[in-house]
């Protein structure tokens, strides 16, 4: 009972200093957990876009015409049709991020078009991922549905979507060909952080070719915008990029980005606050470490005579020890 006294006693004077040094160890936790995520992050963005397409021989590009160039649809085509005949393309491909509805909620609608259903490695869980050699039947276009969406729908449900085409929202009557697998990733509608790849949840796949769906509109948006092309060789990398340089005219400019410059320029984004989450934890721990120490020197301090008294009683110095670091941890249980 003496003894429990004595440790309620030592706890209460040391209390606040334990409190002090139990909040900046969470501080520490909550930094270094918050770098972590954030590593965690770029690896994932690196090892989904890997998955997606193969990085290290894949670009991305878009065309931008000038102003003063009437006909912007012709030269589109024309600089997609050249980069596609190129001999040191694998593959290559569009794509658009669209909305749609379906008995009056909103999904998000992925436009593929035939190049891009080859690019891209779209694992089904069910079902096809031939979408652009399904032989239809009557007018019903078939569509790829992320997995989420199995609870409601199965391969071979057919039920109609509103989808903007020509400007206006027209009913469309759609047929589940296949449900992707649970670790689907897809580029997001904004590019450049670490949200550029999201899982596809409340997705579906549309065919975009003139036997499915088709808008000019939304094919020139797509070629100009969101194309991404696949090499043969690594080598021909760099080589391949001087090409699409060349390109480059008066009236078209091509802006490019390789992707694994991309996965590069979302990590320096993190880079910074990383760092700094990192310096902050490590000065913390170090101010914890003598925070603890300097307890630690007081905390034996105030129990110097009875420590002198049991080594009188015959107490051996490992005995002390144990009792000394079983109160301690008692008391860093007990102060918060």
């Amino acid at each position: 009972m003496c003894r429990l006294k004595v440790l309620i006693k030592s706890i209460v004077k040391q209390g606040l200093k334990f409190k002090l040094v139990f909040f900046q160890l969470v501080i520490v936790f909550i930094s270094l957990n918050f770098a972590f995520v954030l590593i965690n992050k770029n690896r994932d963005v690196k090892s989904n876009i890997n998955n997606l397409v193969n990085k290290d021989k894949s670009i991305m590009y878009r065309i931008l015409v000038g102003s003063q160039n009437k006909d912007s649809i012709n030269p589109i085509n024309k600089v997609y049709k050249e980069i596609s005949n190129n001999k040191m393309v694998d593959k290559i491909g569009s794509y658009e991020i669209s909305k749609s509805l379906m008995d009056d909620c909103e999904f998000k609608a992925i436009f593929l078009n035939k190049d891009a259903s080859n690019l891209y490695n779209m694992n089904v869980s069910s079902g096809s991922n031939k979408i652009f050699q399904y032989q239809k039947v009557g007018d019903e276009i078939p569509i790829i549905i992320s997995n989420n969406l199995s609870s409601k729908l199965d391969v071979g449900s057919i039920v109609r979507i509103k989808l903007y085409q020509n400007s206006r929202l027209k009913n469309f009557k759609v047929i589940v060909i296949g449900i992707l697998n649970n670790n689907a990733y897809f580029w997001n509608t904004r590019i450049g952080d670490n949200s550029s790849i999201v899982s596809l949840k409340d997705s579906i796949i549309i065919p975009f070719h003139k036997d499915y769906f088709y808008d000019e509109a939304l094919d020139i948006s797509m070629k100009s915008r969101y194309t991404v092309v696949s090499i043969k060789e690594e080598f021909d990398l760099n080589e391949f990029t001087t090409y699409l340089s060349n390109l480059n005219s008066k009236n078209i400019m091509i802006d490019y980005i390789k992707i694994n410059d991309f996965i590069t320029q979302i990590y320096n984004i993190n880079k910074p606050w990383i760092i700094i989450t990192l310096i902050f934890s490590l000065l913390l721990s170090i101010l914890s470490v003598i925070g603890f120490i300097g307890i630690l020197i007081s905390y034996i301090t105030f129990r110097t005579k009875e420590y002198g008294i049991r080594f009188a009683l015959g107490s051996s110095s490992r005995e002390l020890t144990r009792l000394i670091c079983g109160e301690i941890s008692l008391s860093l249980l007990l102060s918060p």
